[in-house]
């Protein structure tokens, strides 16, 4: 009798548990969704992707900047001398319709002789339709509706600042900066 009792018992657990996992099982269906973009493109604008600062002549003592503005105008401190062309570089960029973009221009140094470099800090102007952001970090909303890539790019000016002390060594600086545009 007591080997009875046992397989009783035993068996009594058994559907117990399979009684329990299935009322603890329970199943629920979710949604999902994605939104396809048009890549975001940059391109150059009409006044050419080169930041020009000029011939500049460093100062005989100190430290003096030269800026040129995102509207492609020339500011000089400290002494220095200017001459020759300067300018802006112009792009547009291009991408979803009614979609928010962030669009950064960093910091970045021009390359000299014997591993001399001048530091640029980016002076940008950012025009989405009427509205200006003179900030080199800029979020903005593409004109047009969803679906369809914008009629209206978003223009991104870049000029900059450069500091010249009267020590920098003098001979030809080059470098380049990158333009930055990411959904949001």
């Amino acid at each position: 009798m007591a080997m009875q009792t046992t397989r009783t018992v035993a068996l009594s657990a058994l559907t117990l548990f399979v009684a329990l996992q299935s009322a603890s099982a329970a199943t629920f269906s979710g949604n999902a969704q994605v939104t396809i973009y048009h890549s975001l493109s940059i391109n150059v604008g009409a006044g050419g992707s080169a930041l020009k600062f000029g011939n500049i002549f460093r100062p005989s003592t100190g430290s003096g900047t030269v800026t040129v503005n995102a509207d492609g105008t020339e500011s000089t401190g400290g002494g220095l001398t200017v001459t020759g062309t300067h300018s802006a570089a112009e792009f547009s960029v291009s991408g979803e319709g009614s979609a928010s973009v962030m669009i950064s221009v960093p910091a970045f140094t021009l390359s000299g002789p014997s591993s001399a470099s001048l530091a640029v800090t980016p002076v940008c102007l950012v025009t989405n339709n009427a509205s200006t952001d003179p900030h080199c970090t800029s979020t903005q909303t593409f004109s047009g509706g969803g679906g369809a890539l914008t009629t209206s790019p978003i223009d991104v000016k870049v000029g900059g600042t450069i500091t010249v002390p009267s020590s920098q060594l003098t001979g030809v600086y080059t470098g380049s900066f990158n333009v930055n545009a990411a959904y949001q």
